[in-house]
């Protein structure tokens, strides 16, 4: 039990804040916002603003054990992450502009959600914004 108790009390006198502002890669954050151990005010929502390239991501009730509780929307959501992600560093490494970049990333992962060029098409004609046009 010394154990369990040196670990909670390092975790929770430490200042991570010069290590979270070092990051440099995207990150994706995520914490449920009915967390009774950890609460999201004193972790998630104050990292996600540390880490330059965060992302956050908040689960509507979800408690401390959310990788359990919630496993399939964690694991579809930390898939799609990754997914944009390497998309991303792809395009970026083919010096894509920007823009050209943004709608790539839309058309990978509208790919691997199983669309047809003809459904991504009829897709971003209906719906512009996606692309960031109006």
């Amino acid at each position: 039990h010394r154990n369990t108790f040196e670990c909670i009390e390092a975790f929770s006198e430490t200042d991570f804040t010069r290590d979270l502002e070092k990051f440099d890669v995207p990150t994706l954050v995520i914490h449920g916002d009915d967390d009774q151990i950890v609460p999201i005010g004193a972790s998630a929502l104050l990292s996600s603003k540390l880490v330059p390239k965060a992302t956050l991501k908040v689960y509507p009730g979800a408690p401390h054990g959310l990788a359990y509780t919630h496993r399939d929307q964690l694991n579809a959501d930390l898939l799609a992450f990754l997914i944009e992600e390497t998309a991303r560093a792809t395009l970026r490494e083919l010096r894509l502009s920007t823009r050209d970049a943004d709608a790539a990333v839309v058309r990978v992962v509208l790919s691997i959600a199983g669309l047809s060029w003809q459904e991504q098409v009829a897709l971003l004609d209906a719906h512009p914004e996606i692309l960031g046009e109006s």
